[in-house]
């Protein structure tokens, strides 16, 4: 039984030239595969640090709550440590001291972790680079780096 060996591709006509419009259409179709593949990369890339940083968020926000409850106690002991210390001064400013001793290091604090918030991006960064140049390498050919039929 003999065996039919020529091309059945569906881009090529039956004179073996190419059919632009199925052309067209592969090329189309793998430009769609290929952006969901890399929505789906983008997801789970972003599952993936949202995962972590819940992992990462959870015994920190259980610290603050345990720890400003301590701190709570801690500015009312020195509260009363001034009010015991100098006996002549009101009670409420005392307090008072505490307080803005208080405000001034959360002010430190956050200053501080503002700064290191913003020295990462929380984004996935791998993902989104690699869609944009998959685009601009569909949308401007002539412009990428490394694409195969740019002129050297």
């Amino acid at each position: 039984m003999a065996t039919d060996l020529r091309n059945s591709d569906t881009s090529t006509g039956s004179t073996g030239t190419t059919n632009p419009v199925a052309l067209l259409g592969e090329i189309i179709s793998d430009s769609q595969e290929l952006l969901r593949e890399q929505l789906a990369m983008f997801r789970a890339e972003l599952a993936e640090d949202m995962a972590k940083t819940k992992h990462a968020l959870t015994p920190l926000f259980i610290a603050g709550g345990v720890g400003f409850v301590g701190l709570l106690m801690l500015a009312h002991m020195f509260a009363y440590l001034l009010w015991w210390a100098f006996p002549n001064t009101a009670l409420w400013v005392d307090f008072g001291v505490v307080a803005l001793v208080l405000f001034v290091a959360a002010a430190g604090l956050f200053f501080a972790g503002k700064k290191t918030f913003d020295s990462f991006n929380p984004l996935p960064d791998k993902s989104f680079e690699a869609m944009k140049e998959n685009v601009q390498c569909l949308t401007h050919p002539d412009q990428v780096e490394h694409h195969p039929n740019k002129p050297k």
